[in-house]
């Protein structure tokens, strides 16, 4: 007997992905890498509210982490 899974093979979208990747490299001081980084963010949100792939968790961590890490030179320059 198979067991089956209530959760469905679901492709995976690599804007996200990407975007994510690019959030990451924006940590280590690349603030373009930061803007990139939101923008696939976005454009993976709208592609997997229309095409219901994994990968949403991804789109938002690279948001907020391009987000962050795009704004942290001008927050340097007002709290300093």
């Amino acid at each position: 007997m198979t067991k089956k899974s209530h959760h469905k093979n679901k492709d995976f979208n690599v804007v996200a992905g990407v975007g994510f990747g690019f959030s990451i490299i924006s940590i280590f001081g690349l603030g373009l890498a930061g803007l990139i980084g939101f923008i696939l963010g976005i454009v993976a949100l709208v592609q997997i509210k229309y095409t219901h792939e994994s990968g949403r968790g991804l789109a938002i961590a690279a948001i907020a982490i391009g987000l962050v890490y795009m704004l942290l030179p001008f927050l340097r320059k007002l709290l300093l």
